[in-house]
């Protein structure tokens, strides 16, 4: 499962950014906003409702069962295991049979591709590659934080590498795909811009994306490009309050400091001037503790999650209540209870609602969520690949 913050942990610092020369900010990629879960067209009727055709056959509504037509009433005909779906084979109109089973992957064409860059490339995963974020949603997310990934870019830019991974045989004719746009990298720490386009550098390869697509600019830092720009501030691991915009300072590896600006608005927070400038996921968890995580129910109301946040200042439990509208970053709230007891309860953006069943390599076949779609499922062989230990497809030694 996707999910973008769960309890309005929206981002997850993969790196010490700064002291690293690098900023990575883990931002799940979703599509344009959460569609329907309510399954494909049925030919049966709920079970006790009246059919016409004695015998007849077909998926329940939401196609999460079979039925049948028995003495002019629907009967349930075996329900489908956790993550299928029913379908029906029909001959002049009429259903001849029906099947539970995961549902294929939507685009088998974009699949081949993505399981190939999803094993070759460490900047997506199949799932991501397959339910791409959209550039609108994506420049939410890094203006919100001020700066961008560069390589995150690359789902976004996919349609136009597709062709090219697809007919690759192995990572070395992957990775060629991206190293379009500019000069191939002399080494990992080549890293440049070359206008908006970012050149990035690593494992011995070259990614070029176009920091334009969000519209960002391209900027260096350390011995990384990035896309927008971070000033240099004077007073390093400080947090500085502009209305209610955390200013982190934070000392850059190269040298210097450099600053990082969070939108606590957008994060459904307050800016606190006391927070660590080196642990993004507190400097938006400012005010006194209004509440208390060992009781606090968290709660979706329609798209937005509200959730108490953990004050790293108050480990006995005292909190911050945030809320977030999940829908700014093309997610949906979903709440699950636990078990039931106080504080047990979880609100969480997520971007595959209710994809439920199991992710990871049956046989040959891979099972992953399709965005809000649910579990789908993929044959590695049609790639030229194996479903590996990996629980993804990959490429035979």
């Amino acid at each position: 499962m996707c999910v973008i913050f769960g309890g309005l942990n929206m981002f997850e610092a993969v790196k010490a950014g700064i002291l690293a020369s690098s900023i990575l900010l883990a931002a799940c990629q979703t599509t344009t906003g959460a569609t329907s879960l309510a399954g494909p067209a049925t030919s049966g009727g709920a079970v006790g409702a009246a059919c016409t055709t004695e015998g007849g056959l077909g998926c329940a509504p939401g196609a999460k069962g079979k039925v049948k037509c028995q003495g002019g009433k629907w009967v349930d005909d075996g329900a489908c295991n956790t993550g299928e779906t029913c379908s029906e084979t029909k001959q002049s109109g009429s259903v001849t049979a029906t099947t539970c089973a995961v549902p294929p992957a939507s685009d088998s064409n974009r699949a081949i591709a993505c399981a190939k860059a999803g094993f070759c490339m460490n900047t997506m995963g199949f799932s991501d590659c397959m339910t791409p974020m959209s550039p609108t949603i994506l420049a939410n997310l890094w203006h919100a934080m001020g700066v961008g990934v560069p390589q995150s870019l690359v789902t976004l830019e996919f349609a136009s590498h597709a062709g090219c991974v697809g007919a690759a045989k192995d990572c070395a004719g992957v990775r060629a795909c991206f190293a379009t746009g500019a000069p191939a990298c002399q080494n990992d720490n080549d890293s440049a811009c070359f206008g908006s386009v970012a050149r990035v550098c690593e494992s011995g390869g070259t990614i070029t994306t176009d920091c334009a697509d969000i519209g960002m600019s391209c900027s260096k830092m350390g011995n990384q490009a990035i896309c927008g720009t971070l000033p240099a501030c004077s007073a390093p691991s400080t947090v500085k309050c502009q209305g209610n915009k955390a200013q982190l300072c934070m000392p850059n590896k190269t040298g210097g400091a450099v600053a990082l600006v969070v939108d606590c608005d957008a994060l459904g927070g307050k800016c606190d001037p006391a927070a660590n400038p080196m642990n993004i996921d507190s400097v938006c968890n400012g005010g006194e503790p209004t509440c208390d995580r060992l009781t606090f129910t968290e709660s979706c109301q329609g798209t937005r999650a509200t959730a108490c946040k953990l004050d790293p200042s108050n480990p006995n439990g005292g909190g911050h209540v945030m809320v977030q509208d999940c829908a700014t970053y093309g997610a949906v709230c979903e709440f699950k209870a636990g078990n039931g007891q106080p504080g047990e309860g979880k609100a969480t953006c997520t971007t595959t609602p209710n994809c439920v069943g199991d992710v990871g390599c049956t046989g040959g076949i891979m099972h992953y969520c399709e965005g809000s779609q649910g579990l789908h499922s993929f044959d590695c062989a049609t790639a030229g690949m194996v479903c590996g230990s990996s629980n993804a497809c990959e490429f035979a030694p």
